[in-house]
């Protein structure tokens, strides 16, 4: 009894002595034969429209082939590209096969190097920028680190003797500065804080400036360490003083 090709069991693999069954063309006398795999693939490859669909999908005006070169040198640069723009990657992550092809938005990787940057550097003032700020102070003032921040400023208006006091300073402060004003005829004082030093002031020492004619005197101040506090620009005349001397 002849047996249904739909019932022969299916091969998982083939190889080229394996024999596939070609059936005569309907209306012309019985030719069945059978063909090893060897001469249909010879046959497929000689297919001319099978060769140029083949070379189509590798060569098609912008599909990148890894064979080619300078094919993304080649492209058209963008100069201004915006948040939509993609850019073409491989996911190292996706299951259950890595790498596969992925893209990704200009504005996604600009806040994924955000959010890595921010691990590496502190923000400038200790704030997400640059922050001018002035506070006007008339009586001895104890400077919190909140204070601190380039373009951050501290004017005394008195005509009495005041002082203003440096915070104690963590790791995450390095870098922090302030800057001192003196707008009154009172001496103004900075007082470093237990253990602290300004310039090559002494332990817990100060630095002042007492010329009751000096009200446009001013000094910044930043810190290079937990217990240091370096001179970035002054004016008028300012003294620094050590307490164990």
């Amino acid at each position: 009894m002849a047996t249904k090709l739909q019932d022969l069991p299916a091969a998982s693999s083939v190889a080229d002595t394996d024999i596939a069954y070609e059936v005569a063309t309907p209306g012309t006398a019985p030719t069945d034969k059978k063909v090893p795999f060897s001469v249909v693939k010879a046959y497929i490859k000689a297919d001319t429209n099978i060769a140029d669909a083949i070379s189509k999908k590798h060569s098609a005006a912008g599909q990148i082939n890894q064979a080619t070169p300078a094919e993304i040198s080649a492209l058209t640069d963008k100069a201004t590209p915006v948040d939509a723009d993609v850019i073409l990657a491989e996911d190292s992550e996706t299951t259950p096969t890595a790498f596969e092809k992925i893209k990704i938005t200009l504005a996604h990787l600009k806040s994924y190097l955000k959010t890595y940057f921010d691990t590496l550097y502190a923000p400038i003032g200790g704030g997400g920028g640059v922050t001018y700020s002035v506070q006007d102070k008339t009586d001895d003032y104890p400077v919190v680190v909140a204070d601190l921040g380039v373009g951050s400023t501290l004017t005394m208006d008195n005509a009495s003797p005041k002082t203003f006091t440096l915070p104690t300073l963590s790791a995450g402060d390095l870098g922090k500065q302030i800057t001192f004003v003196k707008k009154g005829a009172g001496k103004l004082t900075i007082q470093a804080g237990t253990g602290q030093k300004i310039a090559d002031s002494g332990a817990a020492g100060t630095i002042y400036d007492t010329e009751a004619g000096e009200t446009y005197a001013s000094i910044t101040l930043v810190a290079t360490t937990t217990t240091q506090w370096n001179i970035v620009g002054f004016d008028g005349t300012w003294t620094t003083t050590d307490p164990l001397a």
